[in-house]
């Protein structure tokens, strides 16, 4: 079977699931399990599938086409490198996330259509990544957006939380069609530039400077509202905290990738690149990173947190393809390659470990019913295998070694390095001091971040007292976590097996194979791979040793911890998230727009009303966005008039925008 048709039944089958679990009983266990279970299994045997055969697509051309005739036009599927690429963290998350949603709602009221909307939105991003024609990319891209829409209301749980998620929900829905009404212009410039709709007809078209930058400009905002950099976030810290957890991984992990798809979609069409425009994506991944991190720092909510590091490492995205882009323009190969080589890796590796974060946090939210970080604590002891696997994907958010993010980021810190040594011109190296300035500044707070939230939620001791039945979850959530703590901890080891399937995705953004320096990357990550495992097996050795020599002569006794002159310290004595993170927040104040409330008691024997409490508010959106919308909604409701209810006034609408096509048609 051609791998084009198998994932076209592919994505069918998985919809076609979610339409039988309409009618099954979700009282009995068989009929609950089949959806999530089957899911699971078809989504691991295709990420297989396609690991196995992504050598065999050839990185320059669509290696397969499949044509669907329909009334109004033609529906036109392909696969290639690129494709194929985004297809295995899509897949791989897919089988996580469903297995994980199996027990996740445990005592919780399931909606009938659940799994029906996540099998939909799948198929969507299955079908958006291979669809070759403007037509078919618009229809997925609608099947994505509507169901994702119903995945974010689900949460029905009481009237104040119905109130919140519709809020949420509307916010994304809006934003993802004004995305889509400026992707009707990217294409029908394209289109009519070509005088086809099929995306092999929009290659090599010679386009002027002006429309090339144009469609460029379009597009960065089109994708940028589905993949959430700044200012076009505003949806995500409002949606993701809204959907169940394992949809929240999906959404994070995948389906904003959807828009860096795009873009790096549109890219190809559009080239020779200009050198501004890998200027503007630095600027936009700087600042993204940076406020994405420090808004984080600033949440004490755990999903509206990683909701925030979803923006972060989309600006980490963005570094990585604003330097490729420019390392393009300005004609420094080696440059370029490392830096789409990251920007294409830390796709995989944010889907896993983002993934693992989400689903951990709906772990702890499901077992705790609260997702308040200062209300949690002690969690390792009740829930030590989800805390360990929490732990697992904060280290490789942060960028440290041993795990994947560490890898791609090194990639772009590679390009970083290549831009200041290698070249001369001013411009260049000037974009890659800042690259790799922006990226260091973002992995360090990041790192802060995640101290704080594994600190005050998992370690230490419980802020307020959990029911004794507050314990590990289920098996089947585990295994999903499991399963993406694996692919984070392959990744990172394995760098050298990894990053030459990078190649045919990098030859398709610089237009030729003949760009790439394969030899000299397969030589810096086989050095990486065996320096890595070299200080993992002597770390390992010398902690044994110590370990050893620790016990055989002095045994371990077991004392009460130094409370510092307490006699009898309290829980509420611990770092909140607040105070953990006010010497950043204090420090950068201005960009977060921080609000405190404190009641401070500067007796010398203080009472027990001491309070702390501090806010980032994100001013993008109170600040700029919300009232930008406010004076939209102003203007169109003062041409209500028009819609006066009166049936002949309608028809006098319709011969009007007749008369005027018609006048178009003959006269313009």
């Amino acid at each position: 079977m051609n791998t084009i048709l198998f994932f076209t039944i592919y994505s069918g089958v998985i919809a076609f699931i979610g339409l039988v679990s309409l009618f099954l009983n979700n009282k009995k266990a068989i009929q609950k399990a089949s959806p999530p279970l089957s899911i699971f299994i078809i989504s691991l045997l295709s990420a297989a599938y396609i690991i196995l055969n992504f050598t065999k697509l050839k990185p320059n051309a669509i290696l397969e086409l499949l044509n669907w005739e329909i009334p109004f036009g033609k529906l036109q599927f392909g696969l290639d490198s690129l494709s194929g690429l985004f297809l295995i963290p899509l897949l791989i998350l897919t089988a996580a996330t469903s297995i994980y949603g199996w027990k996740y709602f445990g005592q919780h009221k399931q909606e009938k259509g659940h799994w029906l909307y996540f099998t939909v939105l799948v198929s969507g991003m299955v079908l958006v990544i291979l669809s070759r024609n403007a037509i078919a990319f618009i229809f997925s891209w609608e099947i994505m957006s509507v169901s994702s829409f119903f995945l974010v209301i689900t949460d029905k749980t009481n009237e104040k939380t119905n109130e919140k998620t519709m809020r949420a929900g509307l916010i994304y829905f809006v934003t993802a069609h004004f995305g889509a009404a400026l992707l009707f212009i990217v294409f029908f410039i394209l289109s009519n530039s070509s005088g086809s709709f099929e995306f092999a007809s929009w290659h090599n078209l010679q386009l002027s400077p002006f429309k090339s930058s144009l469609i460029f400009i379009l597009a960065l905002i089109a994708f940028g509202t589905k993949a959430g950099f700044m200012p076009f976030h505003i949806w995500l810290p409002l949606a993701h905290p809204a959907a169940p957890s394992h949809v929240s991984a999906l959404m994070s992990g995948i389906m904003i990738k959807m828009g860096i798809y795009g873009l790096f979609r549109i890219l190809t069409f559009i080239s020779p690149y200009q050198a501004w425009w890998g200027m503007l994506l630095i600027i936009i991944g700087s600042v993204s990173g940076i406020l994405g991190v420090l808004f984080a720092i600033g949440q004490h909510d755990i999903k509206k947190l990683l909701a925030y590091h979803s923006v972060e490492n989309i600006g980490i995205i963005m570094l990585g393809l604003g330097i490729g882009v420019s390392g393009s323009a300005y004609g420094y190969p080696l440059i370029a390659f490392f830096g789409f080589a990251g920007a294409l890796l830390h796709v995989i590796n944010h889907a896993m470990f983002k993934g693992l974060l989400f689903l951990g946090a709906g772990a702890i939210i499901r077992q705790t019913n609260t997702g308040e970080l200062d209300k949690l604590g002690g969690l390792i002891k009740r829930m030590p295998v989800t805390s360990v696997l929490f732990i697992v994907g904060s280290i490789a958010i942060a960028g440290l070694p041993f795990f994947n993010g560490f890898i791609s980021e090194l990639l772009i810190y590679l390009s970083s390095l290549f831009g200041i040594i290698d070249s001369s011109n001013i411009p260049m190296a000037f974009l890659a001091v800042s690259t790799g300035a922006s990226l260091a500044l973002i992995g360090g707070l990041a790192l802060a971040c995640f101290t704080k939230v594994i600190g005050t939620a998992l370690l230490g001791t419980e802020r307020e007292q959990f029911p004794e039945t507050v314990s590990e979850v289920p098996g089947s959530m585990l295994a999903g976590m499991i399963l993406l703590a694996l692919v984070c901890i392959t990744i990172g080891m394995g760098s050298y097996f990894i990053v030459p399937i990078l190649t045919g995705p990098i030859s398709i953004m610089t237009g030729s194979p003949n760009f790439l320096n394969v030899t000299l990357m397969m030589n810096i990550t086989k050095t990486l791979t065996i320096v890595l495992f070299s200080i993992l097996v002597l770390g390992l050795i010398i902690a044994l040793i110590l370990k050893s020599i620790i016990k055989k002569n002095k045994p371990v006794k077991i004392v009460n911890t130094w409370d510092c002159g307490y006699s009898a310290p309290k829980a509420s004595m611990q770092y909140t998230a607040s105070s953990f993170a006010e010497p950043i927040t204090d420090y950068f104040s201005i960009p977060l727009n921080i609000s405190k409330k404190e009641n401070v008691d500067s007796a010398f024997f203080p009472n027990n009303k001491w309070h702390f409490h501090s806010q980032a508010n994100d001013w993008i959106l109170t600040k700029i966005l919300e009232p930008f919308i406010l004076l939209i909604g102003r203007f169109f409701s003062s041409f209500k008039w028009l819609q006066n209810g009166r049936s002949g006034f309608y028809v006098l609408y319709i011969a009007i925008a007749i008369l005027f096509l018609i006048v178009w048609k003959f006269f313009i």
